[in-house]
């Protein structure tokens, strides 16, 4: 008699098993999962859009690079298109057979394939 209340009062029983600890936990791994997606641990940010300037060339010469419309820009007539492979690889092609890659070292720093470094331009406010 006394196995027959506990089963009853169980929230799911299926011919004697007791999921009720099985649910608590996909409970629980849901709410984590949840958490991690709001707090921003999975969260796919691509790097701000901005100017970039080779310091390390006389005269300095900067690139416009626009990460969420995957152009980049050296001049009014040299604009090309981003290949994005991840979110610090980028390429881009000066023609046909002339690949570049860009990496995203960090948000102010860019780097190309071709040899050259660009440092993001600070902007006063």
């Amino acid at each position: 008699m006394m196995n027959k209340i506990k089963s009853d009062n169980c929230l799911f029983n299926v011919k004697g098993k007791n999921f009720g600890f099985s649910l608590q936990i996909l409970g629980i791994l849901i709410f984590l999962l949840a958490n991690f997606i709001n707090c921003g641990l999975l969260d796919r940010k691509l790097p701000p859009n901005g100017l970039f300037c080779n310091v390390l060339a006389k005269p300095v010469n900067c690139i416009e690079i626009e990460f969420s419309n995957l152009k980049i820009k050296f001049s009014e007539n040299e604009i090309y298109p981003l290949e994005m492979v991840s979110r610090v690889e980028y390429y881009y092609y000066l023609n046909p057979t002339a690949k570049i890659q860009m990496l995203v070292t960090s948000e102010h720093r860019v780097q190309l394939s071709d040899g050259r470094f660009f440092l993001r331009k600070k902007v006063k406010r």
